[in-house]
């Protein structure tokens, strides 16, 4: 079969955007991070400069994503030939744009299709159905390939691949280090995988453990004084660390202030778990405050497989070691405690021991006898100013349309959990 051209790539997200709730409800699935990068930009990361980049994803989420990617088209209308990759794809290499109409499938799920819109025509609304797509692909005689990829089903997969991504990523992006380390500064391991940005300041007693993977530690970073990070690890830029350890497999967005102990970790920017405490094997997203002391269980007693509930059923996981999975703005008080598999849900206030999950929007202290309340959105709309005010970002129309959405999407998970509307009972 004659071999076509294109240079159009369309990055789409399917139906499966569910099984990442409470992270999915403010960002489509190629924006969740791992390793060191988002699932879009390690996409991005093998092909040219001259490719034009689309994304598909839920109409609800392009006025915020439109102010991350201003130069890419989204969710426009596709016309001519294109290669479209599954934002569940956790890519490794690059797939060639160029080649024969065909569909890539791992198992029986989509990985990359290349063809002419036209083909997709019938399939193309959103949510797109990798099912509706499969049978009308088929019937439409387009070739299909057995590839062997890796595409995510839930957070925790995201997890322990964490550790194996960043060491890819170190080894694509590592460069000289751009600053010197100080005196009384310890390196357990090898010095070359440890990559230090420019204009991090690093204070005496510092351990870095490099025996078991890399560190790379992004520009602008700031390390207090006994503070261990052992590899793989990632440090975003400008982001603050606290005395505690940092263990294996972690990596922490830009902009983050992180104390205390936090093993296996993926954490988006902007988010604060400044003093002690325990975090393992969790998801976290943007803009989360954890107060001191607090700490999640990522192993149960019973040494048994952790579950999680996923669009209100257990689903088995298959971990032993597994952790809590905190959406975006949701606020965790001082010494509270989470129960392994549990979700926290976007703005959700919480006090007190989890030991279910959270509804957004939802102020929590079950465990002090205090009934499960809904928060005033009109509050935490205020609250997101503040919050982003302190950091010199600022609130857009955009941000608030999105809080009023998720608002509105996870009414009946407030329902279903009997979350009381009115003053919040003390």
């Amino acid at each position: 079969m004659a071999t076509k051209t294109s240079t159009n790539l369309c990055v789409f997200e399917d139906e499966y955007y569910e099984n990442f709730l409470p992270l999915t409800y403010t960002r489509p699935v190629f924006d969740l991070r791992c390793g060191m990068l988002t699932l879009f930009e390690r996409i991005k990361q093998f092909y040219p400069k001259k490719t034009k980049f689309t994304l598909l994803f839920r109409e609800y989420l392009t006025a915020v994503e439109k102010q991350k990617y201003p130069d890419v088209e989204l969710n426009t209308t596709l016309k001519g030939r294109y290669l479209f990759i599954n934002a569940r794809l956790l890519a490794n290499s690059s797939i060639p744009l160029e080649g024969p109409d065909e569909v890539g499938l791992v198992g029986k799920e989509v990985a990359y299709i290349r063809v002419n819109t036209d083909v997709l025509s019938d399939c193309l609304s959103y949510p797109l159905s990798t099912e509706k797509i499969i049978e009308s692909l088929k019937n439409k005689k387009i070739p299909f390939k057995d590839v062997k990829f890796d595409l995510i089903h839930y957070l925790w997969d995201l997890i322990y691949h964490n550790g194996s991504m960043i060491e890819k990523d170190f080894k694509s992006y590592k460069k000289e280090s751009k600053t010197k380390l100080p005196q009384a500064v310890f390196v357990v391991g090898s010095k070359n995988d440890l990559y230090i940005g420019k204009d991090v300041k690093i204070m005496p007693t510092v351990v870095f453990d490099t025996t078991e993977g890399p560190i790379y530690i992004s520009d602008n970073v700031k390390i207090s004084a006994h503070v261990q990070i052992q590899g793989p690890a990632y440090i975003g830029n400008k982001t603050q660390l606290f005395p505690g350890q940092i263990w294996k497999n972690t990596s922490i967005g830009e902009n983050c202030r992180i104390g205390g102990e936090v093993e296996g970790c993926i954490i988006h920017g902007y988010s604060n778990k400044r003093h002690t405490g325990f975090l393992g094997h969790a998801y976290l997203g943007e803009w989360i405050n954890i107060g001191s002391g607090m700490s999640n269980s990522n192993l149960k007693n019973t040494y048994g497989e952790v579950k999680v509930k996923i669009k209100g059923e257990p689903v088995k996981t298959g971990k032993l070691h597994l952790g809590c999975f905190i959406g975006d703005h949701a606020k965790i008080g001082i010494v509270s405690s989470i129960y392994t598999g549990k979700n926290i849900g976007v703005a959700a206030h919480v006090l007190g021991s989890v030991f279910e999950d959270v509804p957004s929007f939802t102020f929590w202290a079950k465990s002090l006898g205090i009934p499960a309340t809904e928060l005033y959105l009109e509050s935490v709309i205020e609250i997101q100013r503040r919050t982003f005010e302190r950091r010199g970002h600022k609130q857009t129309q955009a941000d608030i349309d999105l809080l009023k959405k998720v608002y509105e999407l996870t009414a009946k998970e407030r329902e279903q959990a009997k979350v009381k509307k009115g003053k919040i009972e003390h």
